[in-house]
């Protein structure tokens, strides 16, 4: 049982369904947690099979509990952010029982890059997961540290995998524009006469395949039952008839949701909305405004406490209008409500319970072989589309944002187009001087770049590192810089990492600072033509087999001796 003593660690203010049960901290601190379903903790904790709690973790899981509850207060964490701390920490705590590790604040860096260097060797997880996984623990982790949260994740070694160049942006928005196609034509197959007809219901894609909507056992053959007694036979027709006329909406929940999903989805790659702003959208909280060959729609946004702008094309706004003549049919008795009401198989309908994972979209994605696009990567998409062909300006007015908030969480490096301003540089630049840091000198006059990060080392003609962060550097565009340049970077990474101290994880590091920079350098020369990128790839192969470059020998001597 959950003792006397041991305070509540429950998180007020989050919006929960009628039949969900809060997330309690205190579940961490007993042993053997982890293999047990959210739903019955609470029962086997009560039972006593999971013994008594462990107090020793008790400091650090209040300490988390604390952080947290914060961020839930200040309205910068949801549910749905909860409920994925939650999941990663279930992971550490059986992580840290399985090694025998202690669940303690002064434990809790070593405890973290050792559940990290674990991820990060299985062969199970995607570069994706096991980034997300390292970066949301290091978001919990980090403040109980008192350290910033993306230097200690870096300190782990997994990087966010990138997919570089005018290919990737020209495949996302392919298969962004082929999955909303897939969308529309859901949509279209799901009238109110199919949603109320007989059953099963096939949606037919112009691919030529076809997707059978189970509800039940309406597809299950009677046939079958042929060798049993005709009792049974008879009840399995009384069965099957009865569930074909009950059309009600909690009857036919999967096809109703399945057509909302697909119009939120829609909705959101028109409109450049997120999906809150989506789920909060009633019936009486829009209407449109003419704004040449696009319609603004107006919105509410709760938070921000000001109308929200989603600019729609015209061509759009028939689509959105059938689907509202078509929620009124389905819910002819809410006609002010949610204009996304998701039915779920008690009868309730609250956007407190909606299905965030799309979870029919996907079903229906997986079965046809279409590649599934969430919510926040049609937005992503759409964003930096407008931004390579308008402004950054017109990417964060169509998302609803400022320019920092798009730049910081929405825009993705067009290494491309770097490249080509880059060449475009250094076309007419003389390099004559020898740098001390990789690549060469324009003028041996050493000057701190406009743009450098708080933080960087000043140039100063004498530390390697100061060259990258100074104005008169230049690259080279050769074998031997890209082989300099990648010996360098792994030197500075490995001098960092090399430091356990907290020393290594303030804010604005120069070692880090100066690996960042480099990883720059070497993917805007990668990306300069086939050769530098066969440039670059050697360096790196010849790097990661521990063959340097000749300058940078004896200074990997000396790491190494240390």
């Amino acid at each position: 049982m959950l003792d006397d003593v041991i305070p509540d660690m429950t998180f007020r203010g989050l919006l929960l369904g009628p039949k969900e049960e809060p997330v309690d901290l205190r579940w961490l601190l007993y042993k053997g947690m982890p293999s047990v379903h959210k739903r019955n903790v609470k029962k086997v904790i009560e039972s006593g099979h999971l013994g008594q709690p462990q107090l020793e973790r008790l400091p650090l899981i209040k300490e988390i509990h604390k952080i947290l509850q914060a961020e839930i207060t200040a309205k910068n964490l949801g549910r749905l952010s909860v409920a994925n701390y939650w999941k990663v920490l279930k992971y550490l705590v059986g992580f840290a029982e399985s090694a025998r590790l202690l669940l303690t604040p002064s434990n809790a860096m070593s405890l973290y890059l050792a559940y990290c260097a674990h991820i990060r060797r299985r062969d199970d997880l995607s570069g994706d997961s096991k980034y997300a996984y390292s970066h949301t623990l290091a978001k919990i982790i980090a403040p109980v540290l008192g350290v910033d949260a993306n230097k200690l994740q870096w300190k782990t070694n997994i990087r966010q995998p990138k997919r570089l160049g005018n290919q990737t942006a020209k495949e996302n928005l392919e298969t962004t524009a082929a999955f909303v196609q897939v969308m529309l034509q859901v949509a279209q197959q799901l009238p109110v006469s199919v949603i109320r007809g007989p059953l099963p219901v096939a949606v037919h894609f112009d691919s030529g395949v076809e997707y059978f909507v189970h509800i039940g056992n309406e597809l299950k053959p009677v046939d079958g039952l042929k060798r049993q007694d005709p009792a049974r036979l008879k009840r399995a027709h009384d069965a099957r008839n009865r569930r074909s006329k009950n059309n009600s909406n909690r009857a036919r929940a999967r096809l109703i949701n399945l057509r909302i999903e697909a119009e939120i989805l829609i909705f959101i790659n028109q409109t450049g909305g997120n999906l809150t702003q989506a789920l909060q959208l009633t019936g009486s909280k829009y209407r449109y405004q003419s704004a040449g060959d696009y319609l603004v729609l107006y919105v509410w946004k709760g938070r921000a406490k000001h109308a929200v702008e989603l600019r729609i094309h015209k061509a759009y706004r028939p689509h959105f209008e059938a689907y509202l003549k078509w929620r009124s049919a389905i819910f002819p008795d809410d006609q002010d409500g949610l204009t996304f009401p998701f039915v779920f198989d008690d009868g309730d309908k609250a956007m407190q319970r909606t299905w965030w994972a799309f979870s029919e979209v996907r079903r229906l994605a997986k079965e046809i072989g279409q590649p599934f696009v969430h919510s926040q990567q049609l937005r992503k998409t759409a964003g930096n589309f407008m931004k390579r062909n308008v402004s950054r300006q017109a990417a964060a007015e169509l998302l609803s944002n400022t320019e920092r908030t798009f730049r910081e969480n929405y825009e993705e490096v067009h290494h491309q187009s770097a490249s080509r301003e880059l060449v475009s540089f250094w076309r007419d630049t003389e390099v004559f001087v020898s740098a001390v840091g990789p690549g060469g000198c324009q003028e041996a006059k050493p000057k701190l770049r406009d743009d450098s990060p708080v933080g960087a080392p000043k140039p100063d003609c004498e530390g390697g590192g100061g060259c990258l962060f100074c104005d008169k550097n230049r690259d080279l565009r050769s074998f031997d810089h890209a082989w300099s340049l990648a010996s360098f970077h792994h030197l500075k990474l490995a001098e960092f990492n090399a430091d356990r101290t907290p020393l290594s994880l303030m804010e604005g590091h120069p070692v880090a600072l100066v690996v960042e920079r480099t990883a720059e350098k070497l993917d805007a020369l990668s990306e300069m033509d086939k050769e530098c990128t066969e440039w670059v790839n050697e360096a790196r192969l010849r790097v990661n087999e521990g063959r340097y470059h000749p300058y940078y020998t004896a200074a990997f001597a000396i790491l190494k001796g240390i």
